[in-house]
């Protein structure tokens, strides 16, 4: 399936726009070798989800093979290139998926992890994607909230780039964690995360509040042009 080259205007009022959406609740979940390109939306508010399984999956949920790609979202609202948000008992592989070039005025999510039971993320590139708003923010990876155990690792994320963004607090984060999830384990292995690019502060962050963190040979590098 190939998404592509939808010129798209949202007035400010709407919530925001889907372009691949599933609002089911199947038993077994698997989007796979989709192509999303191309597309733009402009607009004061409202969120561009590119790749947005919604629906609560109850077992199994993968989503792999993937390209989003070259989308554009201007306004305050956020851009979620691949938003996953499965049901409370299933286990869920996000991995093989590649997110690059995506650009916009707000936040900027590469891949947004929202809740399930155990989900593996894992063999992902999510590269040059960029904010150009005063408040722009761009996350390679967000854990939101749950599932009890994540596991992340073997991806590659670089060139993230907020260059007016010294506004928010932090204008780019590799890998964001922020689920408080009681008793749950996230676990960060073998990820290679590159930041290079310029901006008139250097600051390189991690942050999180969960039960558990363990990080076991990550690479971080942070390069400021200036």
């Amino acid at each position: 399936m190939i998404i592509l080259s939808l010129p798209v205007l949202i007035q400010p009022q709407l919530a925001g726009f889907f372009l691949l959406y599933q609002n089911t609740t199947p038993f077994t979940s698997h989007i796979y070798n989709n192509t999303v390109t191309g597309n733009s939306l402009t607009g004061t508010s409202g969120s561009l989800y590119c790749l947005y399984p919604s629906g609560a999956v109850v077992n199994e949920g993968k989503i792999y093979g993937n390209t989003i790609t070259g989308n554009t979202k201007t306004g305050t609202g956020t851009m979620y290139c691949l938003y996953n948000s499965p049901g409370a008992t299933s286990t869920n592989d996000i991995y093989s998926n590649t997110i690059s070039g995506n650009s916009g005025t707000g936040t900027i999510n590469g891949i947004y992890q929202n809740g399930g039971l155990v989900t593996n993320i894992y063999r992902n590139q999510v590269f040059n994607q960029s904010s150009s708003g005063a408040t722009g923010i761009v996350y390679g990876m967000t854990v939101a909230a749950g599932p009890l155990t994540t596991n992340i690792y073997n991806n590659f994320i670089s060139d993230l780039k907020s260059p007016a963004g010294d506004a928010a607090a932090d204008g780019v984060r590799g890998i964001n964690i922020t689920s408080t999830t009681a008793n749950s384990a996230i676990n960060l292995d073998y990820n290679t995360i590159y930041l290079n690019a310029s901006s008139s502060r250097s600051q390189l962050q991690c942050r999180w509040g969960i039960s558990y963190l363990q990080c076991y040979c990550n690479k971080c590098f942070a390069y400021d042009e200036k």
